[in-house]
């Protein structure tokens, strides 16, 4: 196997553009269980979900969101592969890599995207952009209008509050289209309490 890796690699730097070679190449690393150096040959985005692959069987989870990050990269029309990088790194914990991949096209219909994708957006102070998320989260999903107040509070901690009443605008808009005045005052309640001098919110309240 050595002299075969060895052969393939002179095979490969007299040929850099033969795709077959280096594919070659490719998978005699991944026999040996070298992938670091599997990693260095691979230069297609389907070469890294290999790679990705073998990382996540043997448990490398930081490597293998590490391979798939750099596979996305170079495949960006690739919606469901974005897709899987967005929520691999929601799940991860990675919020600063998300950024570069979540649209509102990438999270579709789902709530969890789309919540992370309006935090994103209302943190940097894009409220339009986190609206727009907010309210196609709320029109695929009416009933998960408790997501919007956990993103007001958390925007809350961060002193960013006009982004957090208006997550809680939509709320009450969202309960009252429902002619529910009890959960429209209650997500109202909450954020002047929270928030106990904000006057349009006391406004609302009243009303």
């Amino acid at each position: 196997p050595a002299d075969m890796l060895a052969a393939l690699t002179e095979a490969a730097r007299l040929r850099p553009d033969d795709a077959s070679v280096r594919r070659r190449l490719l998978q005699g690393y991944i026999a040996q269980g070298d992938i670091e150096q599997a990693q260095r040959v691979a230069t297609t985005s389907a070469e890294l979900l290999e790679i990705v692959a073998v990382l996540e069987r043997e448990g490398r989870t930081d490597d293998a969101l590490k391979a798939l990050i750099e596979a996305a990269l170079l495949a960006p029309d690739d919606l469901a592969l974005r897709t899987r990088v967005a929520r691999e790194c929601i799940n991860a914990g990675q919020f600063a890599e998300v950024r570069q991949f979540l649209t509102l096209e990438v999270a579709g219909e789902d709530p969890d995207l789309l919540r992370a994708l309006a935090r994103l957006d209302l943190q940097v102070g894009q409220l339009e952009e986190g609206r727009a998320a907010l309210t196609k989260l709320l029109n695929v999903h009416p009933g998960r209008r408790e997501d919007l107040v956990f993103v007001a509070n958390d925007l809350v901690d961060y002193k960013q509050v006009e982004a957090a009443f208006l997550c809680v605008d939509l709320v009450a808009d969202a309960a009252l289209l429902e002619d529910d005045w009890g959960g429209a005052a209650s997500a109202l309640h909450e954020f002047v309490t929270r928030v106990p001098n904000h006057i349009p919110a006391l406004m609302r309240l009243l009303d």
